[in-house]
């Protein structure tokens, strides 16, 4: 079974970017700032964090994207020329964003998604190595090489950051469909993920697996133990006195 630290290169720092907020992440420290005032807030702590830590500068960045939702797309229908299109399915776009797509190769799949241009402008001027990726992206790579032991023909895969619940159904080895939900309690993340279940007509006979175990999301974990006898947790683990503050996604927090 693939480490959760193989999301994170170890070796380098990543800059994980938020509806309200980025962290920068090495393998010792986390810092998530909190930006009220959008882009904005950005220029300034990232001018900040570079000229104390002129070291980071030198090394190649990973820029993982949360913002947004992203769509993929089968090789076979992907036009990089009308990839403006794919995402505007399900979100309405504005000229503050600029589309961007990672190819999964393995998948024959390319993942699209929306990132901001002004924070590529801040990033384009800098004097940084960056490579860009959507935390979608990288999921699907860690799941698609997932070795675990499983009961039903599928498997449902659930990361749950904060006020998210994304979703990775899976039949085997084959990759069937994901989506990405805003959820604020237990009552909405259940209804989301066994309408899932009745979409595909999955019944009771799915594996449900956890990305992680972190005590924040302790109530999601119990609801859906009351509900489904087939589940487990693969990846890390965390201190229980660990919060969402720290961090909104805590399987893309690197671990040593």
């Amino acid at each position: 079974m693939p480490n959760a630290n193989s999301i994170i290169q170890q070796e380098a720092l990543s800059i994980h970017i938020f509806a309200d907020g980025f962290s920068f992440c090495s393998p010792s420290q986390i810092d998530f700032i909190r930006t009220p005032e959008g882009i904005q807030d950005f220029q300034p702590a990232f001018d900040e964090f570079f000229a104390y830590h002129k070291e980071q500068a030198k090394a190649s960045i990973q820029i993982i994207q949360f913002e947004y939702p992203s769509t993929f797309v089968p090789n076979a229908l992907f036009d990089e020329k009308q990839k403006e299109k794919y995402n505007g399915l399900y979100q309405s776009l504005t000229d503050e964003v600029r589309i961007e797509f990672d190819s999964l190769n393995a998948l024959s799949l390319n993942n699209v998604y929306p990132f901001s241009s002004a924070l590529h402008t801040i990033l384009d001027k800098s004097s940084l190595t960056f490579s860009l990726v959507h935390y979608n992206t990288l999921l699907l790579e860690w799941i698609s090489k997932l070795e675990c032991s499983t009961a039903h023909e599928h498997q449902v895969y659930v990361h749950l950051q904060k006020n998210t619940l994304d979703v990775f159904l899976f039949s085997k080895s084959k990759f069937l469909f994901s989506n990405r939900f805003n959820i604020k309690n237990t009552d909405e993340f259940l209804y989301y993920l066994f309408f899932i279940a009745e979409q595909f007509e999955l019944q009771e006979q799915f594996d449900l697996v956890f990305l992680g175990d972190y005590s924040p999301f302790s109530a999601f974990y119990k609801a859906a133990a009351a509900y489904h006898s087939s589940l487990q947790h693969v990846g890390s683990t965390l201190a229980e006195g660990f919060e969402l503050t720290q961090h909104p996604a805590p399987f893309f927090i690197p671990t040593s």
